[in-house]
């Protein structure tokens, strides 16, 4: 392992933890740096806090690269799920409601999750709609487990016998760039650029196709939804307004949402808004509302502002050399997935992976 790179992930997003855990499982030497940290549950200057974070894929049948990425992390979860606990990371029934009509074939995924079907028009789930089961995690306990296997000695999830060792987390107030990484580890040789919409201000990157997708949601105590029995599920209403009710795996919180604001940046929620949030996604899962009450009377945990990372072009994962340094900086970009990175993250992080290998074993001969 002594002629591997020492790698520096920047940001500590979805995105950043997975490549890290992704690194780590293949025997590197990792170090993270961000500002804000996966602790940081009322930070609203990223988004990976505030996700209704679910397995519901946006790729289209032409759209081959997030397909792949996307059926990775599903495969990934088929086996998580099995060893985390339900509050973590369930799954279950998922409606996904559309103004377009959609057949199976319609559907890159409907032979990889389990139960897929069309529902007949008029059963009062929506004019067009599908079915089939996923998964649903509760982020602020899938974010600790994934920084546990980051930092434990003896990680129990991944390859521990191959694993690298133990991965540093660090805050880090202000990056100005990449090559500042240096100025804080000497010793690294590659960085992980997970930056997210902050890939727009680091001097050696100034990507000016980042920007931020604001999302109101509102999250909501439904403690009926902690048993299987009780039939906790997902309903995914897109269009124009999107409404959808993400429950957090079976911890007894639900997510419901939502805006979808691009590149608009205010972290100050709209009450009007979140009531129209509540009385649509009280219509769409009736089982939210208290018995015997209204929408009004859905006990209220938060009201949340996050920005989702987008990028115009999509997700930016490539290997890149910056030569503005004393010394040329290998770096590998990881971040502009917008709204589906959970749902991407562990095919996202195989690609910064192997990209990693391949350069390592190129470089190998020279060390």
């Amino acid at each position: 392992m002594s002629d591997r790179p020492h790698v520096v992930v920047l940001g500590a997003g979805v995105l950043g933890l997975t490549d890290a855990f992704e690194l780590r499982e293949r025997g590197y030497k990792v170090t993270i740096l961000a500002r804000d940290l996966p602790q940081d549950t009322f930070a609203q200057t990223f988004a990976s806090p505030w996700a209704g974070a679910n397995w519901c894929s946006f790729a289209t049948l032409e759209d081959k690269a997030n397909q792949r990425r996307d059926a990775i992390t599903f495969q990934k979860w088929l086996e998580l799920h099995r060893q985390l606990p339900p509050e973590v990371m369930a799954m279950v029934d998922f409606t996904d409601i559309n103004p377009t009509k959609r057949e199976a074939k319609d559907v890159w995924f409907s032979s990889l999750v389990p139960d897929f079907s069309v529902l007949p028009n008029g059963d009062g789930t929506g004019a067009h709609a599908i079915k089939y089961k996923s998964f649903t995690i509760s982020v602020p306990l899938y974010t600790r487990w994934l920084v546990s296997e980051l930092t434990a000695t003896k990680p129990t999830l991944m390859s521990a016998a191959r694993a690298g060792p133990p991965v540093d987390i660090r805050r880090c107030s202000t990056m100005q760039s990449l090559a500042a990484v240096r100025s804080l580890i000497p010793t690294c040789t590659l960085v992980v650029n997970a930056t997210g919409v902050g890939a727009g201000d680091l001097a050696d990157v100034r990507d000016s196709n980042v920007y931020p997708i604001r999302g109101q949601t509102v999250l909501v105590k439904v403690p009926s939804f902690k048993a299987p029995s009780m039939g906790a599920r997902c309903v995914m209403k897109l269009g124009s307004p999107a409404n959808y009710v993400i429950p957090r795996a079976r911890s007894g919180e639900v997510i419901l949402g939502g805006s979808f604001d691009i590149r608009q940046s205010s972290t100050t929620p709209s009450t009007e808004l979140a009531e129209t949030i509540m009385r649509e996604c009280a219509k769409l899962v009736p089982e939210i509302v208290p018995p015997g009450k209204t929408w009004r009377d859905i006990p209220v945990i938060s009201h949340n502002i996050g920005l989702r990372p987008a990028r115009e072009g999509g997700v930016r994962v490539e290997l890149e050399v910056l030569k503005n340094d004393a010394k040329p900086l290998t770096v590998v970009h990881s971040y502009g997935i917008g709204p589906a990175g959970y749902q991407a993250s562990f095919g996202i992080a195989k690609e910064v992976a192997d990209l990693i290998d391949a350069h390592a074993q190129q470089v190998r001969p020279h060390l």
